[in-house]
């Protein structure tokens, strides 16, 4: 398990690297967001020159905004599990960036970024308060079935 004790807020407040819309909680329980990464996003300037892909840390970045926005606080990732980079993130692709809480323990969410269908993206995170302080759950739980989908993603990667 790889402890990640840095905040991602700092960083996203003083660079607009990607839009976020529609940010909607499904009645599953899941945060839903579509996102778009421009070709001028900071994040692509060196990674690479001629082939820009779209670093590891900013895809788990935009999964911890979207529970951010979802919750309408500042939390921190505390751990991240399990994490899974499949496919590449290129300029202009369209995201859909989808989290949701999981029962066995507070403050973990499962999280996976799709292009289209495909599965680009996914893991585990823990997330804490600024004060460190574990994130109690607001959102429902999501059912057996979707859960189990989740476990699905997480364990085919």
């Amino acid at each position: 398990m790889l402890e990640y004790p840095v905040t991602f807020s700092f960083i996203w407040r003083i660079m607009q690297w990607y839009s976020i819309k529609n940010v909607r909680q499904s009645d599953l329980g899941e945060i839903v967001a579509d996102i778009r990464v421009p070709p001028d996003s900071p994040w692509f300037s060196g990674h690479f020159p001629g082939e820009p892909i779209l670093p590891g840390i900013a895809q788990l970045g935009m999964a911890l905004d979207a529970i951010n926005q979802s919750c309408g606080q500042n939390l921190r990732v505390s751990s991240i599990n399990r994490v899974r980079f499949k496919h590449i993130i290129r300029p202009n692709d369209c995201l859909k960036v989808v989290t949701a809480p999981l029962k066995r323990g507070e403050g973990l969410y499962s999280f996976r970024i799709m292009i289209e269908d495909k599965l680009v993206c996914s893991g585990i995170m823990a997330l804490k308060t600024s004060a460190g302080k574990i994130m109690k759950k607001r959102q429902p739980h999501i059912g057996a079935t979707e859960k189990e989908e989740v476990k699905k993603d997480v364990d085919r990667n």
